[in-house]
């Protein structure tokens, strides 16, 4: 019988050990994206008409931001920027 209980004691510490694994996993995969999205490139939807010879309405573009730091804009660069409202 304790060779049983020994089974079901293992089996239990098992199971809780991946719950955690994926648990600790799943929170760095969210701390990678938030970093991401920060700091790096993020997504967007052209929601006006401004630049239509170039990107036209509800198009999906990626902006990345490092080369702005590094860089600065140059002319003819499309810059992705918040609506202030």
């Amino acid at each position: 019988m304790s060779s049983n209980k020994n089974q079901t004691d293992t089996q239990t510490k098992r199971k809780g050990s991946s719950f955690l694994s994926l648990l600790i996993a799943v929170i760095v995969v969210i701390a990678c994206v938030w970093l991401i999205r920060t700091y790096v490139a993020e997504p967007y939807e052209i929601p006006s008409g401004s630049m239509e010879d170039t990107i036209e309405i509800q198009d999906r573009v990626f902006s990345e931001k490092i080369s702005l730091h590094t860089q600065g804009i140059s002319p003819g660069e499309i810059v992705t920027f918040e609506d202030p409202e």
